[in-house]
């Protein structure tokens, strides 16, 4: 036949000859050390002072680079700002350009807070804030290093032109597309008005860029016609390649020079002059 005991308060009562201890009472915690440089010094069993002092360097310098590589993987994996920097400068021109400096790199946020913001990590730290090359556009979507694998020989290729399209600047505002396969063309419908959201050119830019890229890019497109709500614009290859600066210097061997190409168009959609003169030879429609 089982028996039970009721055990009530803190003290401990005598059983039958038995001692029975409180279940109320907490047990001792052991303690948790900080990691510090402080206690590894002490910890170490070195005689030696000066031997702990390097171990305990070392061992620091191990956990600090632990902290930079994982700082690093934000920057590059997740486009954030680095939080170990001694240095942050902001400029606002085109567009806000903001610069973090630390030990290793400088990391640039290009286009800040814009839906184009971009980040460029300079290990070499050959940039500076005057220095650095930038564009109006998303690069990390845009930029030819992208785009070239959407190369070809034919407009015709309807998925293969619809995502060069959708990786071209504007598709962020949504479009449809149709293509002239007898005259080698294709048209952009843009849901957006020209004028909406045109600050600093952007649309001009834009479309300069796009005509640019896709024509280099498209071996048999002879035309590109867009539209917005209430007018509309068209430029041919041939406009395109008589009249940009150095179009022909964008290709080497039969193929798009990537460092080229970034010269003479990607940095020159800077170019206020550049791109106003281009996009008047597009033919306004409507």
């Amino acid at each position: 036949m089982g028996t039970g005991s009721n055990i009530k308060g803190p003290a401990a009562e005598s059983s039958r000859g038995l001692t029975v201890l409180s279940l109320n009472r907490r047990p001792k915690e052991s303690p948790t050390p900080e990691l510090s440089v402080t206690g590894i010094f002490r910890e170490l069993k070195f005689p030696s002072v000066w031997k702990r002092g390097l171990v305990s360097a070392c061992i620091f310098l191990g956990i600090a680079g632990i902290f930079f590589v994982a700082d690093y993987i934000g920057v590059t994996q997740f486009k954030r700002p680095p939080i170990y920097r001694y240095k942050t400068t902001t400029v606002v021109r085109e567009n806000k350009l903001i610069e973090y400096r630390n030990l290793f790199c400088n990391v640039y946020r290009i286009n800040a807070d814009t839906p184009n913001e971009y980040y460029l990590i300079d290990s070499q730290k050959q940039y500076d804030i005057d220095t650095v090359p930038t564009s109006p556009f998303n690069r990390d979507i845009s930029a030819m290093e992208h785009l070239i694998q959407y190369q070809s020989k034919y407009v015709g290729d309807n998925s293969n032109t619809g995502q060069l399209i959708d990786a071209l600047p504007l598709s962020e505002y949504g479009f449809v597309f149709e293509i002239d396969s007898e005259n080698c063309g294709v048209t952009i419908d843009y849901h957006f008005t020209d004028w909406y959201n045109n600050e600093n050119l952007y649309t001009q830019r834009a479309l300069v860029y796009n005509a640019v890229s896709a024509f280099a890019l498209i071996e048999n497109l002879e035309y590109i016609t867009v539209h917005f709500s209430g007018s509309g614009y068209s430029v041919t290859r041939q406009t395109i390649e008589q009249n940009y600066p150095n179009y022909k210097d964008i290709f080497a061997d039969n193929s798009i020079d990537m460092g080229n190409f970034s010269q003479y168009v990607e940095q020159k959609m800077n170019d206020r002059g550049l791109i106003l003169e281009m996009f008047g030879l597009f033919e306004k429609i409507g």
